[in-house]
């Protein structure tokens, strides 16, 4: 007998209109879909005391008495979204404030999670980023124009109110990171050329490590596509580059591999060395979270089709994820630590 299909809704009481939502999502579910297992969560409830207070007292009486006020902090947050004040301020809320939501969600095991505001999809954003939650995570908005806040890195899908917000909320250009070594089709810099030729809505992280002389060429072809194509020489922020990035064009020697796996990122794979290479590519494509180009002409083709087709990169994620040892380190050093087994 198939498992019961399990839905989160996680809902916030800043005002009354997120919790409503949640209602009626829930409502909905046990009408249309009585046999899904849906549990609504208020999340602050899952926050210490004083922060709950705080979030959801401040607000209230500023709404309430200092609407101007409230107005302003409005749009300065919209202008200034990012600035390193507010990431440092979401990941101190994240740490301190998180760990009963996170407890909940994995003791639920959802196979789908939808937020009706903003601060839980923050949060379990990051953990769906980072390969940590597998269930696809939705942000219902409740209101008809979108705020920067609504829009969280992690997140698969949004749910509004307008065509013009859904407009608005189109994603950026899709990512690839380019970091091969030395490819038998050719340089570098020649398949990170091509690439930016034959798309045009794509941006590029391209590596050439402590190859100086590739760095330099592929500066000379970034120039070439202004704003499309980033060079890079030799990094130590690689997991932050494959974060950013929607999948690899990558040869597979085997740390590398594991990387990618790690960060749920799928790969294109280019001139395995024979012998080992050869065999992890064949890991990969069987499990899933690999492609494999033996041509130009087979790595512009399955790039180009890769970028137009994200139900088949979120099943290479998911592939990858599911292969994936990112404890691996962490799992020999307790098994060295552990006392030896009696002899016999």
């Amino acid at each position: 007998m198939a498992s019961v299909e399990r839905v989160l809704i996680l809902s916030i009481k800043a005002g009354a209109g997120h919790l409503r939502a949640a209602q009626a999502l829930e409502a909905a579910f046990a009408e249309s879909h009585p046999e899904v297992e849906v549990r609504h969560v208020e999340a602050l409830e899952l926050t210490n005391a004083a922060f709950r207070r705080s979030f959801t007292g401040s607000y209230n009486q500023l709404v309430a008495h200092l609407p101007s006020v409230w107005g302003m902090i409005y749009e300065q947050m919209e202008r200034k979204p990012t600035t390193s004040k507010m990431k440092r301020l979401a990941a101190l809320v994240d740490r301190l404030n998180s760990r009963r939501l996170l407890k909940e969600v994995a003791g639920f095991a959802p196979d789908r999670v939808i937020c009706t505001h903003y601060l839980p999809a923050e949060i379990l954003g990051r953990r769906r980023r980072k390969g940590k939650l597998d269930a696809p995570l939705f942000v219902t908005l409740t209101d008809y124009d979108i705020h920067v806040m609504w829009i969280q890195p992690g997140v698969d899908g949004y749910f509004v109110a307008t065509d013009e917000m859904a407009y608005a909320l189109r994603p950026e250009p899709p990512t690839v990171l380019v970091a091969a070594g030395g490819f038998g089709m050719g340089g570098v810099d020649a398949t990170v050329a091509m690439l930016a030729e034959a798309a045009d809505d794509v941006q590029l992280l391209a590596i050439a490590g402590r190859n100086e002389k590739l760095h330099q060429a592929l500066q000379a072809v970034a120039k070439a596509h202004e704003g499309r194509i980033v060079p890079f020489g030799f990094v130590t922020n690689m997991h932050e580059l494959m974060a950013a990035s929607d999948f690899a064009v990558t040869k597979c020697g085997g740390l590398t591999s594991s990387e990618c796996l790690a960060m749920g990122l799928p790969m294109v794979i280019v001139s395995p060395i024979p012998g080992q290479e050869e065999r992890n590519a064949d890991f990969l494509l069987e499990g899933g979270a690999a492609l494999r180009a033996n041509s130009s002409a087979h790595l512009l083709y399955k790039v180009t089709t890769l970028l137009r087709d994200e139900r088949r990169l979120a099943r290479m994620r998911t592939a990858a994820r599911r292969i994936a040892k990112p404890h691996a380190a962490f799992d020999i050093v307790e098994r060295v630590l552990a006392p030896p087994p009696p002899h016999v």
